[in-house]
């Protein structure tokens, strides 16, 4: 216990030990305990489940946040590079797996398909099987996948996310030379390649986020460091794909982080204008790519999310944890995050409504060892609940469960 209270001390300052503030933040210190702390509070969902990569081998674990017992529940080998030359290898981006809306299955990429792994049974089936190897040094075509209409050139698939309801896949097949955005029906097998109108199929995207609710997605705005326009489509009519970024007039801006809101109904993004400095835009709309509300156009904003009651949104901001109140309008600091150096990223919310954050103490923007912590954080109490001891290699958190 006394261990425990000495750990705490090390998160959490008052304001009167930092340079003066506003009363209303609050200062925390990022320098955490050097092998996490365990939580003392009964969580709903107790087991936090995280997957790290070393290499082209994938663990994934299972951790009890009270006891910290943890497990490995599953492993497998993403492809290796097919060649030197190629520059699609997916050796410094972090493991190809994702946690299901119910928290019962795990979709991952590895060398041989798309797979779903049922966390009950510890039963694995594979939706896309690979059907023949690729030979030594040979880089046309590549290998052949159980989905025909996959290309023969794409080496790997990569970068599955589930749908709310659990119906759907997403996930990309790496070409020799770029990438393209798919879909499968978990139940059926049936696949879906989106296009973008008469611009031909979705390229570029490795990453897919889907609404908690409902049956929209968007597509992230950057791909290995390139520029993408985001894009947003939906199952209902999957093999369409509409350009955000046109839709709402703002076709020269570089856009950062989007989120949907708990309902699935409205989408927080930030963007920088085209040739301006480094104040981010925080705007919104609805999930068609409607109704556009600018909320902000004050500092360089990151990773904004929606509070548990939809009532405001929480972003990063200059070293700052902020909040903007929609009914008011009006933005108010919540904390002051010391270590600037750290790339803080807001998560999402507990049962409980603690904010999950993760640290990350990366070298460079590839991720190669890179090092992450996770901390479970009580607005109202200002304490941190939980953090986990640091992560090495390339991990993601996949979320927690009962």
């Amino acid at each position: 216990m006394e261990r425990f209270f000495v750990a705490l001390s090390l998160l959490i300052v008052s304001a009167s030990s930092v340079e003066p503030m506003p009363a209303d933040l609050t200062s925390w210190v990022t320098r955490l305990p050097d092998h996490g702390m365990t939580s003392d509070r009964q969580l709903v969902e107790n087991r936090l489940l995280y997957a790290t990569k070393r290499g082209h081998q994938v663990t994934v674990y299972e951790r009890h946040l009270r006891t910290a017992v943890q497990r490995s529940i599953l492993k497998y080998r993403e492809y290796a590079e097919a060649d030197p030359e190629s520059g699609n290898t997916l050796e410094g981006l972090p493991p190809s797996v994702a946690l299901s809306s119910d928290k019962k299955q795990l979709a991952f990429a590895a060398e041989d398909g798309l797979g779903v792994h049922q966390l009950k049974t510890r039963r694995t089936r594979y939706l896309i099987r690979k059907t023949n190897a690729l030979p030594p040094l040979r880089k046309w075509p590549g290998p052949r996948w159980s989905v025909p209409w996959i290309k023969d050139e794409a080496f790997a698939l990569t970068t599955p996310r589930w749908s709310a309801d659990g119906k759907f896949i997403s996930f990309t097949w790496v070409l020799w030379e770029g990438r393209g955005l798919a879909i499968i029906n978990s139940r059926t097998r049936q696949c879906y390649a989106p296009r973008i109108g008469r611009e031909g199929p979705a390229c570029g995207n490795v990453d897919l986020a889907w609404a908690p609710r409902g049956h929209s997605f968007v597509t992230p705005n950057s791909c290995y460091g390139e520029e993408q326009a985001p894009l947003i489509g939906s199952t209902r009519s999957v093999w369409r794909v509409t350009n955000l970024a046109k839709r709402l007039g703002k076709e020269h801006a570089r856009y950062g982080d989007i989120r949907y809101a708990s309902d699935g109904g409205t989408l927080v993004f930030t963007y920088r204008e085209s040739g301006s400095d480094q104040r981010t835009t925080l705007a919104m709309c609805d999930r068609h790519g409607h109704r556009l509300r600018i909320l902000s156009r004050k500092g360089s904003k990151a990773t904004p999310l929606f509070s548990p009651d939809g009532r405001s949104i929480l972003y990063l901001v200059d070293g700052l944890l902020e909040k903007h109140q929609l009914h008011t309008g009006r933005s108010s600091g919540i904390a002051v995050l010391r270590d600037r150096h750290l790339a803080w990223r807001l998560l999402g919310w507990t049962r409980e409504g603690y904010l999950t954050v993760a640290i990350d103490l990366a070298s460079s923007q590839h991720l190669k060892g890179r090092k992450t912590r996770l901390l479970l954080i009580d607005l109202a109490t200002q304490g941190v609940v939980y953090a986990s001891p640091l992560m090495e290699g390339c991990t993601v958190f996949l979320g927690l469960a009962r």
